[in-house]
C-alpha cells in the first residue's frame, strides 16, 4: 500500500503547485488529512483508467476512429476529474452546513458554563460533545493546541480557517477579539447565537416563498421539454417513412441545405438539448436554493436521468398511439 501511495504522490507532484496548493486547501475545509498530492494522484489515476474504459466502449458501440476516440478519452477523462473534484466540494459544503447548523447550541453551552465560573477555554473543551459533529473534533484540535505553545486565541483563528464558513469566521474573530480585550463574552456570545438562529429562519422562509418557481422549473425540465421532444421526433420519422413511402409526393424533404433530417438525427440532438437544459437548470437551482450555481450541480445526474428516461418513454407511448395509423 505504501508503494501505490508513492505512485499517487508521483502523479500528483506533477501538477501545478497552484493547483496542488489549491487542492491542499480544499482538503483542509473538508477535514481530510490526505496530502495534495496523494489526492491528485488518486484523482488523475481513476480519471484515466475509468476514461480508457469509456473510450473503448464507445469505440465499440459507435465505431469511432483514432481522432474520435481520442476525443472521448480526453472528454470522459475531464468530466470523470471533473466530477471527482465537485465530490470533494459537496463534502466541504456539507462539513459547512452542519457546522453553522450547531454553532447556536455550541455558543450557548459555553455562554452557560462561562456565566458559572468556567474559563473560556475549558466551557469550549465541554462543548465537544459528538452530537456537534463535525466541530467536535476541531474543539478538540484546538483544544489541544491551546494547551501547548499557541494561545487560545491563536489556537480560535487556526480553526476558523480549517472551516470554510463566513459566519463561524465572523463569530470566531469576535470571540477573540473579546478575549484580547476583556468584554463580556456570554453576552457576546447569547447575541451572536441569536443572529445565527435568525439567519436561518430567514434562510429557510426564502426557500419556502421559491418552492414554487423550483417545482415549475423541474415540471418543465423533466416533463414538458421532454415530451414535447420526443413527439418531434417521432413525427419527423413518421414523415421521413411516409416521403421514402410515396416516393416524394409530400413536396419536399424536411432537412438543412437539401439534406434531409433523419430520426437519429433528431433523437441525438433531444438527448444533448436535455443535458445540456439540465446542467444549465441545476446551476440556476442552486442559486434559488442556496446562492450558488454550484451547489446545484448535484441536482445534475437526477435531472439528466429524469428528462431522458421521460423522453424515451414518451417515444413509445406516441409510437404506441401512431402505429395503428
Amino acid at each position: 500500500m505504501g508503494a501505490l501511495e508513492n505512485v499517487y504522490n508521483v502523479v500528483g507532484g506533477a501538477t501545478p503547485r497552484q493547483t496542488q496548493a489549491r487542492i491542499g486547501e480544499m482538503l483542509e475545509h473538508a477535514g481530510e488529512r490526505m496530502g495534495a498530492r496523494e489526492w491528485l494522484g488518486r484523482a488523475l489515476s481513476v480519471s484515466i483508467v475509468f476514461s480508457i474504459i469509456s473510450a473503448l466502449v464507445t469505440r465499440y458501440f459507435a465505431a469511432l476512429d483514432e481522432i474520435g476516440f481520442a476525443a472521448a478519452f480526453v472528454l470522459a477523462a475531464l468530466v470523470i476529474f471533473f466530477s471527482i473534484y465537485l465530490m470533494l466540494y459537496f463534502k466541504i459544503e456539507e462539513r459547512r452546513s452542519k457546522v453553522e447548523e450547531v454553532m447556536p447550541e455550541v455558543l450557548l453551552m459555553m455562554s452557560a458554563n462561562i456565566m458559572a465560573g468556567i474559563t473560556p477555554l475549558v466551557a469550549l473543551r465541554m462543548a465537544a460533545r459528538p452530537e456537534f459533529a463535525p466541530l467536535d473534533s476541531e474543539i478538540k484540535y484546538v483544544a489541544g493546541k491551546s494547551l501547548g505553545k499557541d494561545s487560545f486565541a491563536d489556537a480560535l483563528f487556526e480553526m476558523s480557517r480549517r472551516i470554510k464558513s463566513d459566519i463561524f469566521t465572523r463569530t470566531v474573530g469576535l470571540l477573540s477579539v473579546s478575549l484580547k480585550s476583556g468584554g463580556n463574552i456570554p453576552r457576546l456570545l447569547e447575541g451572536a447565537a441569536a443572529d445565527i438562529r435568525n439567519s436561518h429562519e430567514l434562510r429557510g422562509s426564502l426557500i419556502a416563498g421559491t418552492n414554487m418557481y423550483v417545482v415549475f422549473i423541474l415540471f418543465t425540465v423533466v416533463i414538458g421539454m421532454p415530451s414535447l421532444l420526443a413527439v418531434s421526433s417521432q413525427f419527423v420519422e413518421m414523415m421521413g417513412k411516409m416521403r421514402s413511402g410515396s416516393e416524394g409526393s409530400l413536396g419536399y424533404p424536411i432537412g438543412i441545405a437539401g439534406e434531409p433530417i433523419g430520426g437519429s438525427f433528431i433523437v441525438s440532438m433531444s438527448t444533448l438539448m436535455i443535458l445540456v437544459t439540465s446542467v444549465i437548470t441545476s446551476a440556476l437551482m442552486g442559486v434559488i436554493r442556496e446562492g450558488k450555481k454550484t451547489n446545484g450541480l448535484k441536482y445534475a445526474p437526477v435531472l439528466v436521468a429524469g428528462g431522458l428516461l421521460w423522453f424515451y418513454i414518451m417515444r413509445i407511448c406516441v409510437l404506441g398511439a401512431i402505429a395503428p395509423v
